[in-house]
């Protein structure tokens, strides 16, 4: 990985993305070392099939390796970005099965790898409970919309009918909430 291993520290997010949107296979196999547990815990989470699971796993670091030039950090976090990737090829490939995703509760216990890194299993807690806390203080309605679309799996147009809500409401308060979840987060405020 010539631009993100050139240091001696560990590369950003930034620079690993930066790496595989020009064509770095060792900063696409960080980013999965990063990334992967997570974006299967949802995954499963979400399916409730392990095999599912690998697979929109696969299929969203395939995705994020063809379009890591368009990541945009100004709109989110790399691994928002992921999370929604994946989220997106879970509910294709439920969809080309013909069920419906699953729908659990949020724990922040699922939003971390139980494998691996005991330091990064550490931070990736610590991540997970400072996003629980944060979405505490998230106003009643934005929670709402966060939940049915982010952690149950609905489409914008599936979470506007369950609410009988107007679908520009529901991409507002995603936007408002997401952009509340940042600035918190941003901040270190939790």
């Amino acid at each position: 990985m010539d631009r993100a291993a050139t240091s001696t520290t560990i590369p950003s997010d930034a620079e690993l993305i930066d790496a595989v949107s020009h064509g770095d296979e060792q900063a696409l196999a960080h980013l999965y070392d990063r990334y992967g547990g997570l974006l299967y815990s949802f995954s499963i989470r979400m399916s409730g099939d392990p095999e599912l699971a690998e697979e929109a796993v696969q299929n969203a670091f395939l995705s994020a390796w063809k379009a890591a030039g368009t990541f945009d950090a100004a709109r989110s976090s790399l691994s928002t970005w992921l999370v929604a990737i994946v989220k997106n090829r879970t509910r294709d490939l439920l969809r080309q099965k013909g069920r419906a995703p699953i729908t659990q509760e949020l724990n922040p216990n699922l939003l971390y790898a139980e494998d691996g890194d005991p330091s990064l299993q550490t931070e990736e807690r610590l991540r997970a409970e400072a996003v629980h806390r944060a979405l505490a203080t998230l106003p009643r309605e934005q929670y709402e919309v966060l939940h049915l679309t982010y952690f149950l799996g609905l489409s914008h147009r599936e979470a506007s009918g369950r609410l009988a809500i107007p679908l520009g409401t529901v991409k507002s308060r995603i936007r408002l909430a997401l952009e509340r979840l940042s600035h918190l987060l941003s901040q270190g405020k939790l």
